[in-house]
């Protein structure tokens, strides 16, 4: 039995996968926690009782003894190092909602734990939906050209599931790192060109109107497809499977750092210039980041 607890209830992404989760004979939501960023005091017991949760514990680290991984799931993509630190030192999997982390430094200190053994996994999960692996395994054999990838709302925290729904479409077999970012433009929405080092170009359309839509062009086909499908059922299958050891999550921990990085070098783009490239790895652990607690309040001030 995987024992699953969940430390922050801020989004709607929580009340969506618990009974998702519940339906699995071989995992168990066993207790949750609450940090008060987005939700009023109380909040995680009125949880807990609607979703049959048996546990609500007082402090995070009361978490540990009784689970064997932990959903990070707070929107302040700030608080998520300091949330995952104490499950990563008693050795716990560990899945952070995305966004992952919103600057370098972050990032850094996950890739770290993970090079120390840590199990971490986490991001978007239009990585995992249906339409995405149905491209990846369709371009199989093909030497990818292009990808057009777009979708919905802001920047930053919709952004990355367009960056990762190509990360997705290219997965893990053929992972090239990405190596420039640059600002084509900001007509109707924010468009970035992403330069990776096997020659593959990729168009991000972001803030755009309308859902997540795919169109990849390959050596031998082209592909195209608008998600429609159960992607949270999709990702957590994904994640259910890696912590119960029956196959690899569909992203390694460079490629789910990457993802942000793509879009800190693009905002760098933005600010220099449109049509200046900006290189992703000379963004440095000071580099500014995307503010977790800006968008925490605006997030808190949104749902009431």
């Amino acid at each position: 039995m995987l024992k699953i607890g969940i430390a922050d209830l801020d989004t709607s992404h929580p009340g969506r996968w618990v009974p998702i989760l519940q339906e699995w004979d071989s995992v168990a939501v066993v207790a949750c926690w609450d940090g008060g960023s987005v939700r009023p005091p109380g909040y995680a017991r009125q949880f807990a009782a609607e979703h049959n949760i048996p546990e609500v514990v007082p402090a995070l680290a009361d978490l540990i003894p009784l689970v064997d991984v932990v959903f990070v799931q707070g929107c302040n993509w700030d608080l998520h190092v300091e949330r995952v630190r104490p499950f990563v030192e008693a050795g716990k999997g560990v899945y952070i909602d995305k966004p992952l982390a919103g600057n370098v430094a972050d990032l850094q200190q996950l890739k770290a734990w993970a090079a120390q053994g840590a199990d971490i996994i986490g991001g978007s999960s239009l990585r995992c939906c249906e339409e995405v692996k149905r491209i990846h395994a369709q371009s199989q054999g093909s030497d990818l050209h292009t990808i057009f990838a777009s979708g919905p709302n802001d920047f930053f925290n919709y952004g990355i599931h367009v960056i990762e729904m190509v990360q997705g479409v290219i997965g893990r077999e053929r992972s090239s790192p990405a190596v420039a970012v640059t600002h084509l433009g900001s007509h109707g929405s924010e468009r970035l060109l992403v330069d990776y080092a096997n020659g593959l170009q990729v168009v991000l359309e972001l803030e755009a109107a309308g859902g997540f839509f795919l169109s990849v062009s390959g050596g031998n086909g082209r592909w195209s497809a608008t998600v429609e499908s159960d992607f949270y059922r999709a990702l957590l299958q994904d994640v259910v499977a890696h912590f119960e050891g029956k196959r690899p999550f569909p992203a390694d921990i460079d490629m789910l750092c990457e993802a942000v990085m793509v879009l800190l070098a693009g905002r760098e783009s933005m600010r220099r210039g449109r049509l200046t490239p900006v290189r992703v790895d000379e963004l440095r652990a000071d580099a500014p980041g995307f503010d977790g607690h800006s968008f925490t309040e605006d997030y808190r001030a949104s749902v009431g």
